[in-house]
């Protein structure tokens, strides 16, 4: 802290005391936003007392001084992050752990993308990749780490809201949609606005037409988290089409670490909105309705 103050200090008098400085006449109107740019640099990076409007670095003979600083303070700031984050991941309990060992270079890559990550929320989705991989290793491919390495708390958040409308079929995690489950997620703050901002940070792949075929002589298998369904075209119907929004690869290895629980009025929005097209979907294993 003393640190910190006296580099705040150091800082105050490059800003004051300098020809040219951010205080002087001509940028006297900055004062106010130079002070908050400065200090938040500085807090994340411990740097910033040299800087000038001009973007010239100020002569200082303690400039190596400062960038050793820097250095240390960066280097701290993200030990702390990574100490954080591997302590949630310790509060992990996988069901069985596996014999083989984690691939070092993952490791690598793994603590080269969450270092800088401060936010409690996203070091909670980095630490539970860790347990996960460290449970069993191939979890996460490396391409799927630097996908969530660009997502934030508000996209990460959006990513596990949309897990809840996601199924397990025979062509991977998908969303089922018609046009009423498209009306319901919008009413439940899942416009499909939303799904182009998950296609854009590369965990989603959705257009129009984006779907599969269903035939009468083939009765496919369904999930929706512990329930699953037997879906077909009703008797004397051809193939029917049903649409999706497809998760990417990353994006369907990391929604099963998302921690989203099932909407099962979105369910029965989405089996009635298929009953009045013909298309059934039979609960497996469910119990007689009774006469």
């Amino acid at each position: 802290m003393c640190r910190l103050s006296s580099c705040l200090a150091r800082g105050k008098g490059a800003v004051t005391e300098k020809s040219g400085s951010l205080v002087d006449r001509k940028h006297r109107i900055l004062s106010g936003f130079a002070r908050k740019l400065l200090e938040s640099v500085r807090e994340c990076t411990g740097t910033g007392a040299n800087a000038s409007p001009q973007g010239a670095v100020a002569a200082d003979p303690r400039f190596p001084g400062d960038v050793l600083e820097r250095l240390t303070h960066r280097e701290a700031r993200r030990q702390r992050n990574l100490d954080a984050t591997i302590g949630q991941a310790l509060q992990e309990k996988p069901g069985a752990v596996s014999d083989h060992a984690v691939d070092p270079d993952w490791v690598a890559c793994w603590s080269q993308c969450c270092q800088d990550v401060s936010d409690v929320r996203l070091q909670r989705l980095w630490a539970k990749m860790l347990g996960s991989e460290v449970a069993c290793p191939g979890s996460f491919r490396r391409r799927t780490l630097m996908v969530a390495s660009q997502m934030d708390a508000q996209e990460a958040a959006l990513f596990r809201a949309f897990c809840t409308y996601v199924w397990v079929t025979p062509t991977g995690l998908v969303h089922l949609r018609t046009a009423h489950t498209d009306d319901y997620l919008e009413g439940a703050g899942m416009p499909y606005a939303a799904l182009l901002d998950l296609r854009a940070a590369g965990l989603l792949e959705t257009s129009p037409g984006l779907g599969f075929d269903i035939r009468p002589e083939q009765r496919m298998v369904i999930q929706y988290y512990d329930e699953r369904y037997h879906v077909g075209p009703g008797e004397g119907l051809g193939p029917q089409r049903i649409e999706v929004a497809a998760l990417t690869r990353a994006g369907a290895e990391l929604a099963p670490i998302m921690d989203a629980g099932p909407d099962d009025r979105y369910k029965e929005v989405l089996l009635a909105s298929w009953r009045s097209r013909g298309i059934l979907g039979t609960r497996i294993g469910a119990p007689d309705a009774g006469p």
